[in-house]
């Protein structure tokens, strides 16, 4: 079984953050793993106790979920997920040497398995190489 976990772009200084998602209201926040037991995560997320950080806020179309495999280098893959009427920015962004109808593409979690494009992710392995994301290299994606 492949661990949950996600990443997101914070607010405060566009850093990528790793952990737990949870949303509150209209805001998103990563909950640091190391500290999500101690908080229970959610509904009402204290983001300081005593000086140390416990939840960042992110920006919501940037969060993206581990997909729990790695590319050829060993990078872990993230994948988009939905978020209102499309899907999140957050999904990184695959090459893969592997004879296909595509040079690259963005893992998108559809139909119950993260794709890229209508190939199943776990189908292209192990010759897929992260190139990027949807957020910070959106001119992959033309």
């Amino acid at each position: 079984m492949r661990p949950i976990k996600f990443k997101g772009k914070r607010v405060d200084n566009g850093e990528w953050i790793y952990g737990d998602s949870c949303s509150v209201g209209d805001k998103r926040y990563i909950v640091r793993r190391e500290t999500a037991e101690i908080i229970n995560c959610c509904p009402s997320i204290p983001q300081k106790v005593h000086g140390i950080v416990f939840a960042v806020e992110v920006h919501p179309e940037t969060v993206g979920q581990f997909t729990g495999e790695t590319d050829k280098n060993n990078k872990e893959i993230y994948g988009g997920i939905r978020f209102g009427n499309g899907w999140t920015k957050g999904g990184d962004l695959i090459t893969s040497s592997r004879n296909t109808s595509w040079k690259s593409g963005e893992v998108l979690y559809r139909s119950s398995a993260f794709r890229i494009h209508a190939f199943i992710l776990c189908h292209l392995l192990p010759n897929c190489e992260v190139i990027g994301n949807a957020t910070d290299n959106p001119e992959l994606l033309e």
